[in-house]
């Protein structure tokens, strides 16, 4: 079909920066964008048309779709860019344990006070006890990150020029205070993306909070193939090939489980 066989030649030349499309999920249609020598020995067909975006605008248009249409009288096929904005979802969020609390010490006090006040119940009581607090303690802290980095920015400005001794170690714990705030806010957004390769102190929020959002994202499928290699999506036959799949896939088939029984220890 192609006289291009490798694969990532194929898919055509890959553009740095924040690309719209370059996941299955938000490419759809041919995946091929461009075609030459169509029923000839030189047929050739690449990715080769591609949209790109400020990482604002993903961050926006979270669920944002990029459609290939294919038809069209020239050797390039039309791409339709379909911003999607997701609404915020205001339903009741389950609990979650913070790693920006561990660099509280208040944090484990609230534990084992929770644990010595309900010594009489439950283990699964004295866990929602502790949820219960913690969440209330919590907004605190991780709810705050900007006020709190505001607050010492504007303290340290106004001690910067003194030079009296109690300004001198005000100013230094206001700079500790600082410096903290900045670490949980960078604990607190490496949790949610999930980025945990990245070394201890790296302090790129915008990098963190930008794969938090792209997690967000709803997985979803749209078109799969047949057995026979077909592509099928919703209302023509998805659900039965799904569905087909399964079965095949759990079906047993010409089982032996004589070496299984031969393990089984005989009662008399």
């Amino acid at each position: 079909m192609s006289n291009i066989s490798l694969e990532e030649e194929k898919d055509g030349i890959t553009i740095e920066g924040n690309e719209v499309g370059n996941e299955n999920e938000a490419f759809k249609g041919y995946r091929y964008t461009w075609e030459r020598g169509k029923g000839t020995e030189k047929w050739i067909e690449i990715k080769l048309d591609r949209a790109l975006a400020y990482s604002s605008f993903l961050r926006t248009f979270t669920e944002v779709k990029l459609f290939n249409l294919e038809i069209s009288t020239s050797d390039h096929s039309p791409l339709f860019l379909e911003p999607v904005r997701v609404n915020a979802d205001f339903s009741v969020r389950r609990f979650k344990f913070e790693n920006a609390w561990l660099r509280e010490p208040m944090c484990q006090q609230l534990v084992k006070e929770v644990w010595q006040e309900h010594q009489d119940k439950s283990f699964q009581s004295k866990l929602l006890e502790c949820l219960t607090v913690l969440s209330k303690w919590g907004k605190e802290i991780t709810g705050c990150f900007k006020s709190r980095i505001s607050q010492s920015k504007k303290v340290m400005k106004m001690l910067k020029g003194r030079r009296d001794q109690n300004s001198v170690q005000l100013y230094q714990k206001e700079s500790e205070n600082l410096t903290e705030a900045y670490c949980q806010q960078e604990v607190f957004w490496r949790q949610r993306s999930k980025q945990l390769w990245l070394r201890e102190g790296d302090q790129n929020s915008r990098f963190f909070h930008a794969s938090a959002k792209s997690r967000r994202k709803v997985n979803q499928i749209d078109v799969l193939p047949d057995r026979t290699g077909c592509t099928v999506g919703w209302g023509s036959s998805l659900e039965e090939t799904m569905v087909e799949y399964f079965v095949e896939l759990f079906k047993a088939s010409n089982t032996d489980w004589s070496e299984v029984m031969m393990l089984v220890v005989r009662h008399m």
